[in-house]
Parts: C-alpha cells; sequence; structure tokens
C-alpha cells in the first residue's frame, strides 16, 4: 500500500540548481520512477515550491496536463509574493509579476 497524501515541499533549493538542467532532469525522474510509483490508488499530491524555472518540476507536471488529458489533475494554487502584494516592484525568476 502507498501513500493517500504526498507532499512534495521544495524539491529544488536555490536559482542556481533550478537552472541546471540536470537537476531538472533528476527532480522529473525521481517523481516519475520513485515517487509516482509509491502512491496509494486515488492518492492526493501537494506540490509547493517557488517558481524558480519554467521548465521545474511544476511547469513539467502542467505541461504533461495540457498535452494529455488523462494525465495527472493538477489545480493550481498561486500564492504571490508579499512584495507584490504591496507594489513592492517584485518581478518572479519567471520574468511576470510573482
Amino acid at each position: 500500500m502507498g501513500f493517500d497524501l504526498g507532499i512534495i515541499d521544495d524539491p529544488v533549493k536555490n536559482f542556481e540548481q533550478a537552472h541546471s538542467p540536470v537537476i531538472r532532469d533528476k527532480i522529473d525522474e525521481w517523481y516519475t520512477s520513485t515517487f509516482w510509483t509509491r502512491q496509494a490508488p486515488d492518492a492526493r499530491i501537494l506540490l509547493t515550491m517557488t517558481r524558480w524555472h519554467h521548465d521545474d518540476i511544476a511547469g513539467r507536471l502542467l505541461r504533461r496536463l495540457a498535452d494529455d488529458e488523462e494525465s495527472d489533475q493538477w489545480t493550481v494554487l498561486r500564492l504571490p509574493a508579499i512584495g507584490a502584494q504591496r507594489g513592492l516592484g517584485f518581478v518572479s525568476a519567471l520574468g511576470n509579476d510573482a
């Protein structure tokens, strides 16, 4: 029997790791070959992270969703940085308003 609720919390440590194709590929490989295979039927997955790069694990999972209706379904909850909420001009690493 696997997990009913799997939580992935900040799989990328920093900006440098996020911009490494090798690290991004390793995280994706871990997700698909290890983490995802250990879930129980009807399990839920929570992924919480800072979006440092468009090709991070969140970006890859959302692309799979867009490309394949039968892939995992995701609900995205976006929590902008406090600086953006206060009009301090925060811009995320992705180049959009946080």
